[in-house]
């Protein structure tokens, strides 16, 4: 009797090469989703895609918001000014804008309060007071449509610096006789004023700090014109130097002051 003998049939790989290729596809598909969604986070943009409109191919918002951007600065002169000032805006357009293809609006703000009745590159001080803080912010049109405010950095008014003057320019006066200078001084923003001597000085004065008057004893060998520096320093610590220049006219006789 003869016996037969079957081999078992080897089971077919197809459905296992299958599931490792559907298994790889998903791989894939899953790194190419996490790394487009990597390079946006890291650029921090969102992607800009054309939106047909009329046929007409149009940014989005983030390429228009670039288009708004006019200005590059705006500045204020001069830099460290008193109520006695006009204060200029000055402004700088982005580099590829010609100046005259803009306009622009003023908003003038002190001590956080709107200037009214104020639009313009100017301010004028006058009305306010040192320490005040001023800033201003500039709104730029181009072709009527208006781009991204700027604002120029706050700065505070300055103590309006003391005056110096002498009002005598002409002396007659002896040889060794004594006369009297005064000088004056205008400080609206302090509280008093020192006075001093300053170089050149000249032999024979003498002067009262807090007054600023000058006992001044005319020596032989001066000549007839004589120049002396002064100086006055108010309360907030601004010094201002100025130098002044007598013509003298001797007399023969005994006399100490003339005009």
């Amino acid at each position: 009797m003869n016996k037969s003998s079957r081999k078992p049939a080897k089971p077919s790989r197809t459905p296992l090469i299958l599931v490792l290729l559907g298994g790889l596809t998903v791989i894939i598909l899953l790194v190419v989703f996490f790394s487009t969604g990597k390079n946006t986070a890291h650029t921090g943009k969102d992607p800009v895609s054309p939106v047909r409109e009329g046929g007409t191919t149009k940014r989005m918002v983030a390429a228009e918001r670039d288009n708004r951007s006019l200005i590059q600065s705006v500045r204020l002169e001069p830099e460290f000014p008193t109520r006695t000032d006009v204060l200029h805006a000055v402004v700088t357009p982005v580099v590829d804008i010609p100046a005259d293809q803009l306009q622009y609006s003023h908003t003038w703000k002190v001590n956080e309060q709107t200037v009214k009745n104020t639009t313009g590159g100017t301010l004028d001080l006058s009305p306010f007071r040192k320490g005040d803080l001023v800033y201003v912010t500039v709104t730029p049109y181009r072709s009527g449509t208006a781009g991204y405010a700027a604002r120029s950095p706050m700065i505070a008014l300055q103590a309006v610096p003391p005056s110096l003057e002498l009002n005598i320019h002409t002396l007659t006066v002896k040889a060794g006789g004594s006369c009297i200078l005064q000088l004056s001084s205008s400080h609206p923003d302090s509280e008093g004023v020192e006075f001093g001597l300053e170089e050149p000085k000249v032999n024979g004065m003498t002067m009262d700090a807090r007054t600023g008057r000058i006992l001044w004893i005319v020596q032989p060998d001066q000549p007839g014109v004589v120049n002396f520096g002064a100086s006055v320093t108010d309360s907030e610590g601004t010094r201002v130097t100025k130098r002044f220049e007598i013509k003298l006219q001797h007399l023969p006789a005994q006399r100490t002051v003339g005009h």
